[in-house]
């Protein structure tokens, strides 16, 4: 007995040191059926494992010793969540695959076009067989799930999807039907044994389980494998729908992959389990205050790529920006600096009528208030670099920088500077007067643009 315990203490302390393969070959040689552990030190074992993300071994070290423990429900449920933990994670593996073949094939067909004719067979079979190898790989993962769980759809699905994209109709077919009788009830079975009193004390409580789970879904998160993360969270909430810490830990989780829609709604079930709750409350708080942050900043960040890149080449960046903008204002409506790049975005998407709306309701909010563009014309002396590049504002960008950077630092470039306010509005006049178009101006002005950055280092 001594022997065994000093055993024990040298299978624990290598679980702990993470060396799983040597301490489940000693585990192997010291106990058996006849000289089995106490099921205490199984689930320390256990805990130990999963603890490290050990899942395989986990489920392999309770599959050898679960029929030890014929009657213990600890050891049961231990064995039946370690079964579910990695059949979780190969359907999420498999899904992954899935997905990036789906994505790899819309991404061809979406360039299709722009491939030269004479490549694009060559380009199209290689294309296919990294597609056919992501759903290969996918359909070997799904089998394993499946040979863990024979009932569960979610791996006969993979499995039948697989084959179909595979080009094996037959096969996909057999999975299908096998999809269509899993929404048959159960075939009822005989009632299974009441276990004993004292193997139901044995039993541990839903919230040790939970906190397994909740140790298994930070371990993952630290990691930044947040997909993973959610689905452990899922587990435990679909166990327990009113744990609020996991409801409030899964929308942090989707809030670090930027899906706030879906982080704000595990928030707001969680404030409907506990509405008075003041952590809850200044949970949700917080949330919109970093969602305001992270929306603005996304916004600021294309809207300056759109203007440097200008109205046409930037439209996609001015669509982004709105989209953030618009979600902002929902949190902040009364923000003037949001409904101040509102405004400039939809002025450069073209959409006059709603930026006219929008401009009255700013100056509703604030009568004095100024908007950018407004700030920006007002303020500019490029009368003929406004006329040609009106839609370009990096431009409009490069000739304030060279009046500021180049001839406003010396007493030559003032002069040019002061004789170019006095001449160029009447060139301007002139110019709009004959019909002359902004192209003939850009194509005067954009030598002196490019010859004047060089000096200045800004090519």
């Amino acid at each position: 007995m001594e022997n065994q315990t000093i055993q024990e203490k040298k299978i624990y302390a290598l679980f702990q040191k993470g060396e799983f393969e040597k301490a489940l070959e000693i585990f192997g040689e010291t106990f058996s059926t006849e000289n089995h552990p106490e099921p205490s030190f199984v689930m320390k074992c256990f805990v130990e494992l999963n603890r490290y993300k050990a899942h395989n071994e986990a489920f392999k070290f309770l599959s050898g010793i679960v029929g030890w423990y014929p009657k213990n429900l600890e050891i049961e449920r231990a064995f039946k969540l370690s079964k579910k933990i990695v059949y979780d994670v190969l359907i999420v593996k498999g899904n992954s695959l899935v997905e990036k073949a789906r994505q790899k094939a819309q991404l061809f067909s979406e360039t299709i076009d722009e491939i030269d004719i004479l490549r694009r067979g060559k380009i199209e079979e290689e294309n296919q067989k990294i597609i056919y190898s992501y759903y290969e790989q996918a359909l070997e993962i799904f089998l394993k799930a499946h040979n863990l769980d024979e009932s569960s759809l979610g791996a006969i699905s993979g499995i039948s999807r697989c084959y179909k994209e595979l080009g094996k109709p037959d096969k996909a077919n057999e999975y299908t039907n096998l999809l269509k009788r899993g929404s048959m009830p159960p075939t009822p079975v005989d009632e299974p044994e009441e276990p004993s009193s004292s193997t139901v004390d044995n039993a541990p409580s839903p919230a040790q389980y939970a906190e397994i789970e909740m140790g298994l879904a930070r371990d993952l998160f630290s990691r930044r494998k947040f997909k993973e993360a959610l689905a452990t969270l899922d587990r435990q909430i679909t166990a327990d729908p009113r744990d609020i810490q996991a409801l409030l830990f899964k929308a942090r989780t989707h809030l670090e992959l930027h899906e706030f829609q879906t982080a704000e709604s595990c928030i707001d079930k969680a404030l409907l389990i506990d509405q008075d709750n003041s952590e809850l409350i200044q949970y949700k708080s917080d949330f919109l205050e970093n969602k305001l942050k992270v929306l603005t900043h996304g916004a600021t960040v294309f809207l300056k790529k759109g203007l440097k890149l200008g109205r046409t080449l930037g439209r996609p960046f001015f669509k982004k920006a709105l989209i953030c903008l618009r979600q902002a204002v929902d949190i902040f409506p009364g923000d003037l600096a949001i409904l101040d790049q509102i405004y400039t975005c939809l002025v450069f998407l073209g959409k006059d009528t709603q930026a006219k709306q929008h401009l009255r309701e700013l100056r509703r909010i604030s009568p004095e208030f100024i908007t950018t563009l407004e700030k920006t014309r007002s303020s500019s002396i490029c009368f003929l670099a406004e006329f040609a590049f009106a839609d370009d504002y990096a431009a409009l960008e490069d000739f304030r920088k060279i009046r500021r950077e180049l001839l406003l630092n010396n007493p030559i470039g003032q002069r040019l500077v002061t004789f170019y306010c006095r001449l160029s509005p009447h060139m301007l006049f002139t110019a709009k007067v004959l019909g002359i178009p902004p192209v003939f101006m850009r194509g005067i002005l954009n030598p002196v643009r490019f010859f004047a950055k060089f000096f200045i280092g800004k090519i």
